[in-house]
């Protein structure tokens, strides 16, 4: 009587499979979210009375009772990860807080540039409200990856 012959050619399957869920498991545990400084808290002020910082070189545009940091068309204003913007927009808002604010992000710095970027709206750790007022209010980048941002504010009709 004659042994089984090992059925050889489920091998590289096999072992291929395995190699997969390894690479995939193991390898990119490394390789994505927040290491060394990619993920350093910063800060910046934006609005009219900001010079110094050249990141915070936009001043927005007003029309009726909506304020943009930027146009749609235009270059949107960088939000490195783990940016905390104070957006000062005292002036617009006459004593009175916001009654909407809306964040667009964008992994490209002009979405509207090319037809391959896009943008959606920021939801999540990529843009959180907090600190609104009749001076402004304060967005946040909480997250480990770059964007850029665009903000509009609507205030009541008065």
């Amino acid at each position: 009587m004659r042994k089984p012959i090992p059925d050889v050619a489920k091998l590289p399957i096999k072992l291929a499979l395995f190699s997969l869920f390894a690479a995939t498991t193991f390898g990119s545990t490394g390789a994505v979210g927040c290491y060394a400084e990619n993920c350093a808290d910063s800060a910046a002020d934006y609005g009219p009375t900001v010079t110094a910082d050249p990141l915070m070189a936009y001043r927005g545009h007003v029309f009726g009772n909506m304020w943009e940091s930027s146009a749609i068309d235009d270059e949107w204003v960088p939000f490195p990860p783990r940016r905390v913007m104070h957006i000062q927009i005292s002036d617009f808002l006459d004593g009175q807080p916001p009654i909407e604010m809306t964040a667009y992000i964008s992994p490209s710095k002009t979405p509207n540039a090319h037809p391959s970027d896009n943008f959606t709206m920021g939801a999540g750790n990529v843009a959180i409200f907090s600190l609104v007022s009749k001076d402004g209010l304060t967005i946040e980048n909480s997250s480990c990856s770059h964007y850029y941002v665009r903000v509009v504010v609507t205030k009541a009709n008065r």
